[in-house]
């Protein structure tokens, strides 16, 4: 028999992913704060002992109890999780699950989640002028971000950033504005984005 352990308890020793020795989240701080759990049992949280709104992305194959809704979620599939509602994760296999955590502490507007998977050298687009937006690595992935400089209507003016490198539960946030994002592997990348 599983014993239901306090989730609160976890998010003490979560990890909070880190990048060049500072918070991924520090810029945006106001925004979200990012954890990742790693749950070897079934975990009941009462999520009315927090005043926030949850979105939760799986890393491996698990099972969400939301108000007594199941939900089975795959890796890569997200959930919202309201607050007030009461919560139940449960691993479906014998090797520990993984979950993206983000509380939301400020949005101004409702988040607009999505979830993308990029072939080899696949490219994706972003048509619209994007308010601060989170991407969180699914699977390890490295990701050649151009941002565009001109208005939407605008020739394409080229503004090449950073190239995104991360590993499986780890996040970046992305500035704003119209990005083209291309996998330059050999294999498939998987991410989800989050925009406020």
């Amino acid at each position: 028999m599983k014993r239901p352990i306090l989730l609160a308890a976890l998010l003490v020793s979560a990890t909070l992913f880190t990048r060049s020795g500072a918070s991924l989240v520090d810029s945006q701080s106001r925004l979200a704060k990012v954890s990742v759990l790693r749950l070897n049992r079934e975990v009941k949280w009462d999520s009315r002992a927090t005043p926030r709104r949850l979105v939760l992305i799986a890393l491996e194959d698990c099972l969400l109890s939301i108000d007594g809704k199941s939900n089975r979620l795959e890796a890569g599939d997200y959930k919202e999780v309201d607050r007030g509602s009461n919560l139940t994760i449960d691993s479906t296999g014998s090797r520990p699950t993984q979950l993206v955590l983000i509380e939301v502490l400020s949005a101004s507007q409702p988040l607009t989640i999505g979830s993308t998977t990029l072939a080899s050298h696949e490219q994706l687009e972003d048509a619209s002028d994007r308010n601060p937006t989170l991407l969180v690595a699914v699977s390890s992935l490295r990701l050649n971000d151009v941002r565009h400089l001109a208005k939407e209507d605008e020739p394409w003016k080229s503004d090449h950033l950073p190239t995104i490198k991360l590993q499986k539960g780890q996040a970046v946030w992305l500035k704003r504005g119209i990005h083209r994002l291309h996998n330059d592997r050999e294999t498939v990348a998987r991410f989800v984005t989050i925009e406020w």
